[in-house]
């Protein structure tokens, strides 16, 4: 309980602050659902133009620290890649023209086969899909023997903070604790469970 002048000032302060904050993350929504919204009717070119005018409420929002900048971009690339999908039928125009003619076909086959020891060379999973660890934690990880979705959902909160810890202040300030439990999710695939978890966080942090 507050028990001074300037306490009482900064918990009415914390309460307009949060007021105002809710009201920015709930502007955010709408023009989200907007977008979705045009996604869901099929017309691409409205999908387009929605996301042209209100994907700047979410960079807003992320500028004002509202919400963390990774999980801004992760938000418009979803949405974005979600518009791309809408022209598929592009593809199957261009495999029909290609199908009569069996040495395009077996150019697929070759390109499957260059594809595949690149697949065998990645060692890793992409540990920046769990909020909060960036292209630097990752490393820090990796040194460490944690490359993989599965080694970081098994890894100790504890021993997450030792590596941060162990890497400087400016990796200690990271907050690990929610990174098993969304990689456990990234690990079996869960990936909507995984969004809806990280649209609940702020930086990797439970807010």
């Amino acid at each position: 309980m507050a028990n001074s002048a300037q306490a009482r000032k900064r918990a009415r302060q914390s309460v307009k602050v949060n007021q105002h904050n809710a009201a920015l993350r709930s502007t955010m929504r709408t023009a989200m659902k907007k977008i979705i919204k045009a996604i869901d009717s099929g017309d691409k070119a409205a999908a387009s133009a929605a996301f042209a005018e209100n994907v700047g409420v979410i960079d807003r929002i992320a500028d004002k620290k509202i919400i963390h900048k990774n999980k801004a971009a992760r938000h418009k690339s979803r949405l974005s890649a979600k518009i791309k999908a809408m022209s598929g039928d592009a593809a199957p125009l261009v495999k029909a023209k290609k199908a009569p003619t069996p040495k395009v076909a077996a150019k697929p086959a070759a390109a499957k086969k260059a594809a595949a020891p690149k697949k065998a060379a990645a060692k890793g999973d992409k540990l920046t899909t769990v909020e909060g660890i960036g292209p630097k934690i990752e490393t820090l990880l990796n040194e460490e023997g944690i490359s993989t979705f599965a080694d970081l959902a098994d890894a100790n909160v504890e021993t997450l903070a030792a590596v941060l810890e162990k890497a400087g202040p400016r990796f200690k300030m990271h907050k690990p604790d929610t990174w098993p439990q969304q990689a456990a999710l990234a690990r079996d695939g869960k990936m909507d469970e995984l969004k809806t978890l990280q649209d609940e966080l702020n930086g990797g942090k439970a807010e």
